[in-house]
């Protein structure tokens, strides 16, 4: 039932989307998808989906919160890759004009910076 209390919120979330979506008449290419019913299925899915929810267990609600604070968290981090890199370079020097240093962040670009300088 854990998975199943995941799907409903994402299903909740569409479900309170269409109506914001259809005020501020969004579209894509040509004309919109329209279904008989208009405003009232969004409504009538909203108290299905809260209607089953009811029957999901506390504990499942609080899975599901941690997840999503974890993963808000994870988001919010910054890119491991990003700050491997970053700290590599600030490693990573070469002495291009006697006293003037050059960030290079790998060999192939040290040796790209030299063949540059000196081989022109």
């Amino acid at each position: 039932m854990l998975s199943a209390v995941g799907i409903l919120l994402v299903d909740l979330a569409c479900c309170l989307a269409v109506r914001e979506l259809r005020r501020r008449d969004v579209r894509a290419e040509g004309a919109p998808f329209r279904i008989a019913g208009g405003p009232i299925v969004p409504i009538l899915a909203r108290a299905v989906v809260v209607w089953l929810l009811t029957s999901a267990r506390v504990v499942e609600f609080f899975a599901v919160s941690g997840v999503l604070v974890g993963a808000s968290v994870l988001y919010l981090l910054p890119p491991r890759r990003a700050w491997r890199q970053e700290r590599q370079m600030r490693r990573s020097h070469i002495v291009v004009d006697g006293d003037k240093e050059e960030q290079v962040p790998s060999v192939e670009h040290a040796l790209v910076a030299f063949v540059a300088k000196y081989l022109d």
